[in-house]
């Protein structure tokens, strides 16, 4: 990458809001006074063997990486101290909630999945999302992309998956007829996380579906880009290489390779 330009790398649209993680982006060009130069690592995955990249978005600046979105002057502090934002409070652990219903994630429910994660969807890009989903459903068992878990007929769970043979990430094994989850996600409105029970419905889901085995990039003590790392092994996973570092706001977070066959 050229010194006068910020990069933005973003997985298509697998987060509804890689738009704002995008004006973001050119926000901090902006008061850095370079250009912004975004490119989907889909088309070009050449780019996240190089960053390193297992989130579905990531800001590049002078070879730092920043993989949260965040307003500019965080992504200044970030960038100008090298590292996490001085008393931006750390993720905590809530208790396990349980979901009473699983049902199919397609490009249908776009919008469902993604105001779990975000809450307020109004502004995001999910018909963008919607399109991405349509075209992953084309290459998957049934049309399923993932699950969305329900709790007295709220939807407080998701989680969503590609098959391994097309994640454009570095990781370490593209299997036939295995998936890729790509995103583990709990309602940011609950006291309660959801993820595990996110994750044993995948499980029995998947093996419902005739695939061999499920893969994951799971965080060591967070849940980004998924995780924590606990949370896998409680619902089956085995551990497996480490995959580096990632600058969250409030701390850096090791990765590793979680997978289970069947």
């Amino acid at each position: 990458m050229s010194s006068s330009e910020v990069l933005y790398l973003h997985y298509g649209a697998q987060c509804p809001g890689y738009r704002y993680m995008g004006s973001g982006a050119r926000g901090l060009a902006d008061a850095l006074e370079r250009t912004c130069r975004q490119i989907d690592v889909q088309v070009n995955p050449e780019h996240a063997a190089r960053y390193r990249m297992f989130f579905p978005g990531m800001v590049v600046v002078d070879e730092f990486q920043l993989v949260y979105p965040g307003t500019v002057q965080q992504m200044l502090e970030s960038y100008r101290s090298l590292g996490p934002i001085s008393g931006e409070l750390d993720w905590r652990e809530s208790p396990a909630g349980g979901v009473g219903e699983v049902v199919p994630l397609a490009a249908e429910r776009a919008e469902e999945a993604a105001g779990i994660c975000l809450g307020d969807v109004s502004s995001l890009g999910v018909s963008d999302k919607k399109d991405w989903l349509f075209r992953q459903e084309e290459t998957l068992r049934e049309g399923v992309c993932g699950f969305i878990g329900r709790s007295f007929g709220q939807p407080v769970g998701g989680v969503e998956f590609v098959l391994e043979s097309r994640v454009p990430y570095p990781i370490p094994e593209r299997r036939e007829g295995w998936v890729f989850l790509t995103c583990l996600y709990s309602s940011s409105a609950s006291d309660l996380d959801y993820r595990l029970a996110m994750l044993r419905a995948l499980v029995e889901g998947v093996r419902d579906l005739g695939y061999r085995g499920i893969s994951a990039v799971s965080g060591e003590e967070t849940p980004y880009p998924n995780g924590p790392r606990g949370t896998f092994e409680e619902a089956g996973f085995c551990t497996g290489p480490p995959l580096g570092r990632a600058l969250l706001r409030s701390r850096w977070e090791f990765m590793r390779f979680m997978q289970m066959s069947f």
